[in-house]
């Protein structure tokens, strides 16, 4: 079936000559990025439709290795970063912009992201030919997003350069894997020049779409790190037992949200793994919340029960915007609360902490005590006095402290995040209705009447 001989050369060589003869406008694009550029908005969303053509083809191309019969799936294509790299880069490069969005750019760098990792870590397993079956099908739903987009861009096919007609494509058909290789990576390197040309590419930037950022792993990777999370700022949580612990629980969803079955569960998994990175982190600053007010009702002078208040209100000001939290999250209730009440709703903090154990496997609703059990906070502005919970000094470094240097200690674990791009990719999947809608049977531990 395939041609052993130089005709599969020759194919080659007529592809690629075809391709460049198509090229009938300027590499050079008015896009803005550059020092000396005006920002053109029309040049900025051909740049955009020239990423999509470009990821489109790169997609049609894989998508003939993948049914390819000498296809290998333990060494897939994905195993070179050269393209997954030239993704991020596409993407780092629209960061930001009001005039272009990701888009299906997001599906694919996902889906490239998962593929690889999942191919050789179960090619020995039971699921593996299910694994085979996934690949193929989730490929053609980003094939089609990638296609939807470009028609409701309107991208000029004809006149752009990384535009491939389909005829040309089958041409390929009957070429060797080396081959269909081969003219990917000339085509990969035609768009990494092309990139350098355009824009003005920032490393910070390409990092924050690497995969390991996206999917949050480091509060799941370094156990230490998390168990310092849960017991240092002395939140007093049960965070579970050995068999379902919020340890376990987050490390089984970073597994989950890798799963590539999108024509059933769509990015379900993400979605499961991103609310309970976010609920952890929440469940601290709102036991962080419980124990201030304890610490601010047991001061007398009513100015600097006032100064706490206030000081408080900032902490977690800071935290929902670090982390860019919507303005109906419990988070921005609670502060909401604070703010007209000048104090916490013991009701409403209580129901909200039992609402994010649900999926955590933890208890966030014992008493708290005033116990001064936090760790040492090394580089604290605050000096650590002998706790007492009636004294300014006390309050200022057992829980103001405590609040400041787990905000500290969230942007060191995530130096290379960043949640807005996160919160980008959760907005496009939210739009495109990609998440399933997860219907949460609560079950209350307590009675919220006997509170």
């Amino acid at each position: 079936m395939l041609i052993q001989n130089n005709n599969s050369t020759m194919i080659l060589k007529v592809v690629v000559v075809l391709f460049f003869l198509q090229v009938n406008h300027s590499d050079a694009l008015d896009t803005g990025y550059k020092n000396n550029q005006l920002k053109c908005v029309e040049n900025v969303k051909l740049l955009k439709c020239s990423y999509l053509l470009y990821a489109l083809n790169y997609m049609q191309v894989a998508r003939l290795e993948i049914h390819h019969p000498n296809f290998n799936y333990k060494k897939t294509y994905y195993k070179d970063q050269c393209n997954y790299n030239i993704i991020q880069d596409m993407m780092s490069t629209i960061y930001g912009l009001q005039v272009v969005e990701m888009g299906s750019l997001w599906l694919l760098n996902i889906y490239l992201g998962n593929v690889c990792r999942l191919f050789v870590k179960f090619h020995q397993s039971q699921i593996y030919e299910h694994l085979k079956l996934y690949l193929k099908d989730t490929h053609d739903i980003v094939l089609d997003a990638l296609k939807s987009e470009i028609s409701s861009m309107k991208c000029n096919k004809e006149k752009n350069k990384f535009y491939v007609d389909e005829r040309n494509l089958k041409k390929l058909n009957n070429c060797s894997l080396k081959d269909i290789s081969s003219y990917m990576f000339k085509k990969s390197q035609i768009m990494r020049n092309f990139i350098l040309k355009n824009t003005e590419l920032s490393k910070i930037n390409c990092r924050k779409f690497a995969k390991k950022n996206i999917f949050i792993r480091n509060i799941s990777d370094d156990q230490n790190y998390m168990n310092f999370l849960m017991n240092g700022y002395n939140v007093q949580v049960n965070w579970g037992g050995i068999e379902r612990s919020t340890m376990l629980q987050l490390r089984e969803n970073y597994e989950n949200a890798h799963r590539i079955d999108w024509g059933t569960n769509k990015l379900n998994g993400i979605q499961i793994y991103y609310e309970s990175v976010f609920s952890f982190l929440k469940v601290i600053m709102l036991r962080l919340t419980w124990k201030h007010f304890l610490y601010v009702n047991k001061q007398k002078n009513k100015f600097i029960k006032e100064c706490l208040v206030d000081k408080w209100i900032a902490i977690l000001i800071e935290f929902g915007k670090y982390l860019h939290l919507k303005e109906d999250d419990f988070v921005y209730k609670v502060k909401n609360t604070i703010e007209t009440q000048r104090d916490v709703d013991d009701y409403l903090l209580k129901s909200y902490l039992n609402t994010l154990c649900l999926d955590l496997g933890c208890n966030a609703l014992k008493e708290m005590k005033l116990d001064g059990k936090e760790y040492s906070f090394k580089n604290s502005k605050q000096i650590q006095t002998v706790h007492n919970e009636t004294e300014l000094e006390t309050v200022n470094y057992y829980s103001l402290g405590a609040a400041e240097h787990f905000i500290i200690d969230i942007k060191k674990l995530f130096e290379d995040q960043d949640f807005n791009v996160i919160k980008s990719l959760i907005d496009f999947a939210d739009k495109n209705k990609l998440f399933d809608k997860i219907e949460k049977k609560i079950k209350y531990v307590f009675s919220l009447s006997d509170i």
